[in-house]
């Protein structure tokens, strides 16, 4: 068992999470925005280029393109959901999918069970959870376009829960003999390990708001920290997509403090205009696929129009 697959597994875990994707987008704007006097996070979500997952190369073709009726349906399906209001979310890539409504019915049947404490702890986190607006609508170049605007109440209690799920991820994992793998272990130095362990076991927080900007802070050694920005750099500059790359370098112009004094890596991500933070994943050059467009028109789906300008 090795880091950091197992323990990002463990964490997604906690965060109800699955990594199923029902359908696939040519890009997506993200905008998360925290209210500190009311307490609540909201994300607004634009998928762009909505479609059914289809094999775009001669490899995904031999692996699965047989199964491309299969994710059809399943996109059907996952449009007629998002419609209707269900809780159901993509973030960043179309295998990160939260559905909530599916993972609330299985906490709901382990309410009675042994674990119903912890049960009942991330059913409540979900019932936090609202869907404000959803718009499914159609470009001006007639592509699949959806809109979310999600709602957390109570955003002092989903950052709790977001470091909640790091330490007990990192701990479980490191309970069950979890290692790192050469990578990591040439990057984060036995002292950073060990101290992250330790952290992680007097329940210390490294994800926290100020005001409306977001500070992640965790113990790490001078050595550690500079390898991390130099593997860092590398990492984007090996990107091969150019859409990728432009992706991640927007989102370091967000970092407005960074520093690695008193053996901590503190980072400060701070919001742009109307105290949001925003991201967009630019928009790949994958050819459109048309048939879940077809799909739904079959169907009788209603798109949502936009009113007429006055």
């Amino acid at each position: 068992m090795t880091y950091p697959k197992t323990l990002i597994q463990s964490v997604l875990l906690l965060l109800t999470l699955t990594a199923c994707g029902a359908f696939d987008f040519q890009g997506q704007y993200l905008r998360l925005t925290h209210d500190p006097k009311a307490d609540t996070l909201e994300l607004d979500l634009v998928y762009n280029g909505v479609m059914a997952r289809i094999a775009h190369t001669e490899e995904a073709k031999k692996s699965w393109g047989s199964e491309e009726a299969e994710h059809l349906r399943k996109a059907v399906n996952a449009m007629e959901k998002m419609a209707q209001g269900a809780k159901y979310f993509v973030l960043l890539s179309p295998v990160i999918v939260f559905d909530l409504d599916e993972r609330a019915e299985l906490l709901r049947s382990g309410l009675q069970g042994e674990k119903a404490e912890e049960s009942a702890y991330h059913l409540d986190m979900i019932e936090r959870i609202t869907i404000e607006e959803v718009q499914v609508s159609r470009d001006a170049k007639d592509r699949i376009q959806i809109h979310q605007r999600i709602q957390f109440k109570g955003a002092k209690q989903f950052t709790a829960a977001l470091n909640k799920a790091l330490r007990e991820g990192l701990l479980t994992w490191s309970e069950e003999g979890g290692t790192f793998t050469e990578d990591s272990a040439q990057m984060l130095d036995a002292e950073t390990r060990e101290a992250w362990i330790k952290e992680a076991g007097e329940g210390k927080d490294w994800v926290r708001w100020d005001g409306t900007s977001l500070v992640i802070s965790l113990p790490m050694s001078p050595g550690s920290s500079a390898r991390l920005l130099h593997s860092t750099y590398l990492w984007i500059a090996a990107q091969k997509e150019e859409h990728a790359r432009l992706s991640l370098v927007e989102f370091l112009t967000l970092i407005s403090e960074f520093h690695t004094d008193d053996g901590r890596l503190t980072i400060c991500i701070n919001p742009s205009e109307q105290n949001a933070i925003k991201l967009s994943i630019p928009e790949d050059e994958r050819e459109y696929a048309t048939s879940l467009t077809e799909a739904l028109e079959a169907k009788g789906f209603e798109f949502h129009k936009p009113a007429a300008k006055k």
